[in-house]
């Protein structure tokens, strides 16, 4: 889950480094409530595993606008785009952090959501040193 603040750091469970969440997302705990507010419309969970999404919200005006949490984040129609953030959780394979308990959340709540693939991206390849080397993406 990318984590508050500024700076890296290393989760002491998993040993996994956790970057900060980037300016103009979405709390988590904020996206929850939304949800709850029925102002969240759908998600779009970015290839390969979730851990960057995107979600659809209803811009409410007030302290729940679009524009309190990304003031940047353009609102059509009364909608705004914005990315997930702090607390959000990503996919740790040796704990319960995972996206798909959103996807759960989301489809008991029946919003949609989708896994967006991006097909032009190019796959990076893994570079093999010789012997006694480390491997390099």
């Amino acid at each position: 889950m990318p984590a508050p603040g500024g700076e890296d750091y290393v989760s002491e469970n998993t040993l996994q480094v956790v970057r900060p969440a980037e300016r103009g997302s979405m709390p988590y705990s904020e996206f929850l409530q939304a949800l709850k507010d029925k102002r969240v419309l759908g998600v779009d969970f970015i290839a390969p595993n979730g851990d960057e999404a995107y979600a659809l919200v209803k811009d409410s005006g007030g302290t729940k606008s679009c524009s309190a949490i990304n003031p940047d984040a353009p609102v059509v129609d009364g909608v705004c785009r914005l990315r997930m953030g702090e607390g959000w959780p990503v996919e740790v394979s040796n704990s319960w952090s995972s996206p798909s308990w959103v996807v759960r959340i989301l489809d008991n709540e029946q919003v949609p959501h989708a896994l967006v693939i991006d097909l032009k991206k190019k796959p990076q390849r893994a570079v093999y040193p010789k012997a006694g080397g480390v491997a390099k993406l």
